[in-house]
This record gives structure tokens, C-alpha cells and sequence, in this order.
């Protein structure tokens, strides 16, 4: 029997209506600690939990305050987009969230702010297996609840390359060459598209996800015992559910 796995749309205040038209639960990107309250533009439904981020320096709002004024509203959790150097910022907050009965997910890189957040695995790579980072993560935190970022890959490389994670490629430019190189290639292996091609004498590598991909990546994860997958509607919109299902 296939796990079962949450799926959020992670929505910005802007995107919050049409992310909740498609019928998921949201992560609503709203809470930003650089400025303090308030901070929910809508009361919490369906298991939606409440997106803590950092806009600036500093953090004016009290990390209690918070997590007991997201309880209130009906958030069942929290996802922190706080960057990976802010780790005792995240274990104030992680401590304030469990106090008040919510979960908190956090990037997997601080995964040492808390034994009992939940880790936030990116959904690209740039080399080796998806399949084995997959089991690399749940091995390496086989009593941690495990959540995968489905990130939209559209990076380019120049061959050889010096950059382990490439050049992310403007929308207007991946369309110019998705018509000039229609014809790409699935990796087995990155779980993503790829095309190559030349230019300016240079031959280059462009990585990218579909939402097929990203569906297919989603399942693996969830196979995989991942408790809780998030998909930016910024990135995706309308395609989310044709991702999480």
C-alpha cells in the first residue's frame, strides 16, 4: 500500500484565492518576521498551515505570539523560508510552534534547530540519482518526518561546467529555446527533461521540469514514506493538479 503523503500549494498573499480554487491545502506565505503582524489574511482551512519568511534583517515579531496567534486561526503547522544560515531564529521559532501544538517544517538544513521539525528536502538535482537522495535522506533521518520542495528545475549549463547547480533560466528565454530545440530528452536518473545545444561556439546543457516530472517526483517521494510535499503556485499555477493528484 502507497503511503499517504499531505500535498500543499504554497501560495504568496497575492496568489492565496486562486491557490485555495484548486482545492489543496495551502502553506500561506504571509507571516513575514521582519515586520511582525499581522499576519493572516484569512482564517486557516483544511489543514492549511501558515508561511513564515524573512524580508529583511532582524525579527520584530515574538516568536509566541505568533505561534499561538496561528493556532488560533485553525493552522495545523508551519513552513519556514528563513534561509539556511538563520538557525537559531528557526529553533525560537520551532520551540514557540511545538509549544503551541503546531508542526513545523524547516529546510533539512537545520535540521539541528529541532529533533522534532519536520525536514525539507529540495526537489532538484543537478547530478547523480533523485532515487537514491531520496533513501540518502531517509536514512540519514530515519525518525524524522521528511517533506519534499517540488522546485521547478530550468537551470543551464555550459559544458564542461564549473557550477554545481547551473544558471536558473529566465522565463522568456526558456521559451525562446523550447522553440528552437522542441525535441527533449527525459533522465531516468534526475527525474527531469533535458536538451542540448550550442551557442556562441559553447555547448550547453539545460535541465527542466514538467509537470509530469514533477508528478512523477511527487510519487517517488511518497513511495519513498516522505509525510508532506509543497508546490509553489508561483512556479506551477494551474498545473498543481496535474502534480500532486
Amino acid at each position: 500500500m502507497t503511503p499517504h503523503m499531505k500535498s500543499f500549494t504554497v501560495a504568496t498573499q497575492n496568489d492565496i484565492r486562486k491557490a485555495a480554487s484548486l482545492g489543496f491545502p495551502l502553506a500561506m506565505l504571509t507571516a513575514d518576521l521582519s515586520k511582525g503582524p499581522p499576519f493572516f489574511p484569512r482564517r486557516a482551512a483544511r489543514g492549511d498551515i501558515l508561511g513564515i519568511y524573512k524580508s529583511g534583517a532582524g525579527i520584530k515579531a515574538d516568536p509566541s505570539f505568533l505561534a499561538r496567534a496561528a493556532a488560533r486561526a485553525g493552522f495545523s503547522g508551519a513552513l519556514l523560508d528563513l534561509g539556511d544560515e538563520n538557525s537559531h531564529e528557526a529553533s525560537l521559532i520551532c520551540r514557540a510552534l511545538l509549544s503551541s501544538g503546531l508542526t513545523p517544517y524547516v529546510p533539512a538544513e537545520l535540521a539541528e534547530c529541532s529533533e522534532r521539525c519536520a525536514l525539507i528536502v529540495p526537489g532538484a538535482i543537478s547530478g547523480g540519482s533523485f532515487e537514491l537522495m531520496l533513501e540518502h535522506f531517509k536514512s540519514s533521518f530515519l525518525k524524522r518526518p521528511l517533506a519534499l520542495d517540488l522546485v521547478r528545475t530550468r537551470h543551464e549549463f555550459t559544458m564542461p561546467s564549473k557550477e554545481p547547480f547551473g544558471k536558473l533560466v529566465r522565463r522568456e528565454r526558456f521559451a525562446n529555446l523550447m522553440e528552437k530545440y522542441p525535441r527533449s530528452y527525459f533522465s531516468p536518473q534526475l527525474v527531469c527533461r533535458y536538451i542540448t545545444f550550442k551557442e556562441d561556439g559553447k555547448p550547453r546543457f539545460l535541465m527542466f521540469d514538467t509537470p509530469e516530472t514533477a508528478a512523477l517526483k511527487a510519487d517517488m517521494a511518497r513511495k519513498a514514506g516522505f509525510s508532506a510535499c509543497f508546490a509553489l503556485y508561483g512556479e506551477w499555477g494551474g498545473d498543481i493538479p496535474l502534480i500532486l493528484g
